[in-house]
């Protein structure tokens, strides 16, 4: 689908809507998903280098935890 298609979709899913609770939640996500997106394009590329290199190196497993840090100092 694209986006065009998504917001078609949205918009006539959202446009019948009466949970004002459904809507504001909806709303908020909307928004801080937006937030935090155009926050890391902010970023110099090095530090989203490495945040994404971070993401990375969790979903792999590749961490230490807090204790083991701590008994290593």
């Amino acid at each position: 689908m694209k986006a065009i298609e998504y917001r078609d979709r949205l918009f006539k899913e959202l446009s019948t809507e009466n949970d004002t609770s459904l809507l504001k939640d909806v709303l908020d996500f909307f928004l801080k998903k937006k937030a935090s997106k155009g926050n890391f394009e902010e970023l110099p590329k090095e530090l989203q280098d490495l945040l994404v290199q971070s993401n990375k190196d969790i979903d792999e497993g590749n961490v230490f935890s807090h204790d083991d840090v701590m008994n290593n100092i």
